[in-house]
């Protein structure tokens, strides 16, 4: 249990810094 919770915010974090580096690179393009 406590693993896959760990397993799941890691994911989330992963998931998180992804989008905001896509939204930063994409940014300059949207506006």
């Amino acid at each position: 249990m406590n693993k896959t919770l760990a397993e799941a915010l890691a994911f989330a974090e992963a998931i998180a810094a992804f989008t905001l580096g896509f939204d930063k690179r994409i940014q300059p393009f949207v506006i």
